[in-house]
């Protein structure tokens, strides 16, 4: 037609937000409408390259310090919960998008079968169950918060350096040899092998910076860091 109305919503008018990463849907909280507005995140913490001042654990970070507590002072209506272990804990990390799904279906008057068939119908067949799980847990979730500090949700990122060691999880089976791990490796620790797998050659150099995990787009590795003290 002559005029073509803007998708985008005003400032302080949306009904919800959901945000897959903690500081993600920090930056979007001026958009929710503050007094009937419910914010969903997930309180995993991506750290994005640039925000990196030292990659290695313990570093100083430009990652926004806000907490939950903080943001339920401005926003009562906040569900922050830990999406990517939820999934986790059901099997696949994969399917922490769907546990939020969960979440936001109960702030959205849509019947719970229209929401599963969706579902059903947008995964792999062969991750319908999970994901039908996830859905389940993360809506349960949601109409009965489990009784935690929400202060021990999203812990503040670290801003004093600690000896840490890293080891790297790699899920083979999930590794497609897209190679982004391997060319942003600052440490040059990791390479495809013959079956155009990821692998790491050399654990030691590894700093724990993260890079290959929150790069990967199939989930397909995880770090561990363990702190000094307990290595033995």
């Amino acid at each position: 037609g002559e005029q073509v109305h803007s998708p985008t919503i005003p400032t302080g008018e949306a009904d919800v937000i959901l945000a897959l990463e903690w500081a993600e849907g920090l930056r979007w909280l001026k958009y929710l409408n503050p007094q009937t507005g419910t914010f969903i995140a997930d309180t995993q913490q991506i750290v994005p390259p640039f925000a990196c001042r030292n990659r290695h654990p313990g570093g100083l970070s430009g990652y926004d310090q806000l907490t939950v507590n903080e943001i339920r002072s401005q926003l009562p209506d906040t569900l922050a919960l830990d999406a990517g272990g939820i999934a986790a804990e059901l099997g696949n990390p994969k399917a922490a998008n769907t546990v939020l799904l969960g979440a936001l279906s109960t702030a959205l008057n849509f019947p719970i079968e229209d929401w599963q068939k969706l579902i059903a119908s947008a995964v792999p067949p062969k991750t319908v169950e999970v994901n039908r799980r996830a859905f389940t847990t993360g809506r349960e979730w949601a109409l009965n918060p489990p009784a935690v500090s929400a202060a021990e949700l999203v812990a503040p990122v670290a801003l004093e350096p600690v000896r840490t060691r890293a080891e790297l999880e790699i899920t083979e089976a999930w590794c497609k040899g897209c190679d982004i791990c391997v060319k942003v490796c600052p440490e040059r620790c990791l390479f495809l092998n013959e079956q155009e797998v990821v692998e790491i050659f050399d654990p030691a150099a590894c700093t724990g910076c993260r890079l290959c995990e929150w790069l990967c787009p199939d989930f397909a590795i995880r770090i561990h860091i363990q702190a000094a003290e307990s290595q033995a």
